[in-house]
């Protein structure tokens, strides 16, 4: 009994002790290993069987204390929260307490956290790099990153900080090219901000109402201002826009009040409306050497600006509507020879402007363009004057609502003394008096006469509108221009006296003017007039007493009721038709004497749809937009003799003219073939091109459908977007060799193209300008051969899209940049060569090309190609020797990184040489025994260089 008692002691002794060292057989866990931390601040570690969940132990190392613990359940933790700075953190898994231990800690960990800004980050470009799309939790003063968790911060998305208050200071990182379209919009606490210089693009209203951002850098690779662009940003002071700036968009300094001073870059052409409108604090502007234009309101509201510089060789052309309106403090204004136009009220409302030079380049001054100025209140204040004048132009008369039986203007002392002998009013306009503004003697219903003196050049739009006891108009010997409305409505008008040098009488010059009509002793329009507006005389007794066509002198200006039989005659002494003078003429089928006119004018035949064949004679120089649109009947146009002067077809000019067969233009001096000049022409089947002709605008010859061949003459520089798409029954392109660009769809849609060959001279191939889609009609494009020729440095995106029938494809060395699915669907081409020269390579290039093999110079290191260049993952043998022009492989040396998809479906095929066939694969470049095959080229050893046989076709 003792001994057992013993032994039970002995066995509890044992157990007590284990119980102290084991805790009765309870087991501990093993200790967490193998631990990850991804680029997304995810710490994640090996599984520990039987942990119920883990503790994880985060140290600041600068700041010290106790550590905080976290206590996740699964295998990972996020430590992407944590605030910038170094960590040492440990992990332990932790068990049940009854059945098992926590495990030991692990070693410690160094974690350093990067700075990130807070705000939401979006993969883009297949997952290479970052784009911030909104401002998330981000702060204070944020640092835009140069990498965001191991991947390039490339763009700032549209409206990504738009509306943020929290937003105080930002730079943003090296990596950024874009920020888009309201992407700081009414950031109000915003005052500054960096950007780096390779930001090319800055989309509209990006900093619109940041009212408190004080600073900005201009990145040196943005050229282009966009709308809205700094609106309302209320504390920038000053303003440094770089040379190579081009554009300013519209507002997009407007309200900018704190701006004190404007220098416009060299290169900008365009100042926009509202540019600088509402700048209260400009005081100095500095206009760039290349300003054509300043818009309207450009400059509105700048009241404290003073001084206005114009480079010394000026070439502005217009000031715009209200420009410099309200510009309080400017005291004198010297208009630049160059200008040609001030437009309504360019300086209305400048109270203190006493002093205006206005040269005599100028040919328009806008209603009210002086109005409101210490010269028009001192004029109107003046004793003994009749008429306001700003430099050498009448604005109006000083007292106008004084009562007169007749008001008149007489130049000659006869006409003065005639109305002073009857009683009434006469005054005389200064004798140096160059122009009539807008509006100037709108409905003065006491003018009389009115007799300008020969100084005066120009009358204005609406400038003697609704006179209606006007009788009688004499110009002076230099008059050039008669504006739109200038006489219309004058109900008295009877006679009109114009001298010789008249040039342009504007549209509805004298229209519903009831009683002028054509006298019997004289021609009331000049052998000078070039040009006569729409329904210039209609609504006169020339259009009522007309039979058929209305005659304005020698000018047929319009036709009525009277106009019946298809057969219509012009008198043998018409040298001109107005614009829109036949418009939608129905009956007229044939028009006789047409080959005497001097000048037909925009819109003359517009929508005559009986017409049916014109010849046009040798002294007109422009088929101007609109003439011949619609004219859906008309079949045969006929330019006279080698001797004719046209230079220009316009805008529409034969627009929809759907019986047109052919059109022979190799006799004339056409230059220009402007926009939809023969758009939708279905009919026409042969074009023949002068050897003048320039450019080729868009859409010129779009859905001639039945046009089979083109051939262009050299001399041709570019072909617009679209010129000549959709032609479908297109076979032969013959482009000629001076061609520069190709625009956008140029040939889009042609499916019976057969052989396509771009001359040397082309630099660029537009988007789209090839672009061919099969349907069930038409299957598959009939090109088979593609010659890019050599000076080609830009294919855009889609540019020979669907030309399937392709089999053979050189790319130039000269090549630059190849759009996204420039050859998509190239299924019977077996290889292409890339020259390492060819920087930019798009996504997608050869997708669908189902049997090729890339042959490239280029090494995979040295090329900056997108990533899916290749999306197809067809076989890319990489570092191929080329020949000297790179249009054809000579060796490769087989190196552990040469070959990309060696195993793809269809396998390596072999490359591709013009009038040769491709034998194999030599080891020596003395000798045409092939030692492997096109598809065995793998099996060669590393360090091999194997050389191309090529055999020529003759012996091949």
């Amino acid at each position: 009994m003792k001994k057992t008692i013993k032994i039970l002691i002995i066995v509890f002794a044992v157990c007590l002790l284990t119980a102290l060292t084991t805790s009765c057989g309870k087991k501990k866990l093993s200790a967490p290993s193998e631990y990850v931390l991804d680029v997304d601040n995810n710490l994640t570690w090996t599984l520990v069987d039987g942990a119920i969940g883990y503790s994880v132990e985060i140290i600041n190392v600068e700041k010290g204390g106790e550590p905080a613990v976290m206590s996740p359940r699964r295998n990972t933790v996020s430590l992407s929260k944590l605030e910038e700075g170094d960590y040492d953190i440990r992990i332990m898994a932790k068990g049940d307490k009854k059945n098992v231990e926590d495990s030991e800690w692990t070693e410690t960990i160094h974690f350093k956290k990067l700075y990130e800004t807070g705000c939401i980050y979006t993969l883009i470009n297949n997952a290479t790099e970052y784009e911030i799309t909104r401002v998330g939790a981000a702060s204070g003063i944020i640092y835009i990153e140069d990498e965001y968790r191991g991947k390039p911060v490339t763009r700032i998305a549209d409206s990504a900080f738009r509306g943020s208050s929290r937003v105080e200071e930002i730079h943003v990182g090296k990596n950024v090219t874009y920020v888009g379209e309201n992407a700081f919009y009414r950031c109000t606490s915003l005052t500054a901000l960096s950007l780096p210089d390779g930001v090319t693009y800055i989309g509209a209203s990006a900093f619109h109402s940041c009212s408190s951002l004080a600073s900005i850098n201009f990145p040196k690779s943005t050229t282009v201002i966009k709308d809205n662009t700094f609106t309302y940003c209320r504390e920038i002071k000053s303003l440094e826009l770089h040379d190579g700036v081009t554009e300013i968009g519209i507002a997009a300094f407007s309200g900018c009040s704190a701006l004190e001073e404007v220098v416009i870059p060299e290169k900008v052409k365009v100042i926009s409306d509202n540019a600088f409108a509402d700048d209260k604090n400009v005081k100095t502007l500095v206009l760039g050497d290349s300003v054509t234009t300043i818009g309207d309101y450009a400059f509105y509201q700048c009241e404290a600006l003073e001084s206005i510089t114009f480079p010394a060789e000026c070439v502005i052309e217009s000031i715009g509507k209200y420009a410099f309106a309200e510009c309080k403090a400017i005291e004198s204004f010297i208009v630049p020879e160059s200008v040609k136009d001030l437009q309504t009220s360019c300086f209305n409302g400048c109270v203190n402007l006493k002093e205006v030079t206005i040269p005599d380049n100028v040919s328009h001054l806008g209603k009210d363009a002086f109005a409101n100025t210490e010269i028009y209140n001192d004029a109107l204040e003046s004793e003994g004057e009749t008429f306001v004048y700003v430099d050498k132009w009448v604005i109006g008369a000083i007292k106008k609502e004084t009562v007169l039986t007749l008001y008149a203007i007489a130049a000659d002392e006869a006409s003065k003394q005639e109305y002073i002998d009857r009683g009434k009013t006469a005054e005389t306009l200064k004798e140096n008096t160059v122009g009539i503004a807008d509006e100037a003697f709108r409905e003065y219903s006491a003018l009389y006469y009115v007799s300008l003196p020969d100084t005066v050049k120009y009358i204005g739009n609406y400038s003697f509108y609704q006179n209606r006891s006007l009788f009688r108009v004499d110009t002076g010997e230099n008059i050039k221009t008669v504006g739109n409305y200038a006489f219309a409505a004058c109900i008295a008008l009877r006679h009109l006296y114009f001298s010789d040098g008249l040039e342009t009488i504007g549209n509805y010059a004298f229209y519903n003017c009831s009683v002028l009509d054509n006298p019997i002793d004289r021609n009331i329009i000049p052998d000078t007039v070039t040009s006569i507006g729409t329904y210039a005389f209609n609504g006169t007794a020339l259009y009522d007493n007309a039979a058929g066509v209305v005659y304005a002198g020698n000018w047929a200006v319009s036709y009525n009721s009277g106009l019946t039989s298809g057969d219509v005659a012009l008198k043998s002494s018409t040298v001109g038709i107005a614009d829109y003078a036949f418009y939608n003429c129905s009956t007229m089928q044939n028009i006789r004497g047409l080959q005497n006119i001097k000048y037909i004018g925009k819109g003359a035949f517009y929508g005559c749809m009986a017409l049916t064949s014109v010849q046009i004679g040798d002294e007109v120089e422009e088929i101007k937009p609109f003439t011949f649109y619609y004219c859906i009947s008309l079949v045969k146009v006929k330019f006279a003799t080698p001797e004719n002067n046209i230079k220009k077809i316009g805008r529409s000019a034969f627009y929809k003219c759907l019986m047109l067969e052919e059109i022979d233009m190799s006799a004339t001096q056409v230059t220009d073939i402007e926009k939809c000049a023969f758009y939708m022409c279905s009919n026409l089947a042969s074009v023949k091109f002068s050897n003048k002709t320039k450019s080729i605008g868009e859409q010129a010859f779009k859905n001639c459908s039945l046009l089979k061949t083109l051939k262009l003459t050299d001399g041709v520089e570019e072909i617009g977007e679209n010129a000549f798409a959709k032609c479908d029954s297109l076979e032969s392109v013959a482009l000629g060799n001076t061609v520069e660009t190709i625009g956008d769809y140029a040939f889009a849609g042609c499916p019976s193209i057969r052989r396509i060959t771009i001359p040397d001279s082309v630099e660029t191939i537009g988007d789209y300008a090839f672009f061919f889609v099969g349907n069930e009609n038409v299957p598959q494009s009939a090109v088979k051969n593609l010659d890019l020729g050599k000076g080609v440095k830009k294919i855009g995106d889609y540019a020979f899209y669907g030309l399937s029938g392709v089999e053979q494809l050189i790319l130039p060395a000269s090549l630059e940049h190849v759009g996204t699915f420039a050859f998509k669907g190239y299924d019977k081409l077996t290889s292409v060569v890339i020259p390492k020269e060819i920087r930019n390579i798009s996504s997608n290039v050869f997708y669908g090309g189902a049997n090729l093999t890339i042959y490239t110079s280029a090494k995979e290191s040295e090329v900056e190609w997108d990533k899916n260049f290749n999306i197809d993952y067809r076989p890319v043998v990489w570092g191929c020797e080329l020949s000297e022009d790179n249009t054809y492989v000579v060796s490769v040396t087989i190196a552990e990184d040469t070959f990309t998809n060696a195993h793809a479906t269809n396998g390596i095929t072999g490359p591709w040489r013009n009038e040769y066939t491709f034998a194999g694969w030599a080891t020596s470049s003395d000798t045409l025994d092939v030692a492997y095959s096109a598809a065995d080229i793998t099996e060669a050893p590393v360090g091999t260089t194997l050389y191309a046989v090529w055999l020529i076709n003759d012996y091949a």
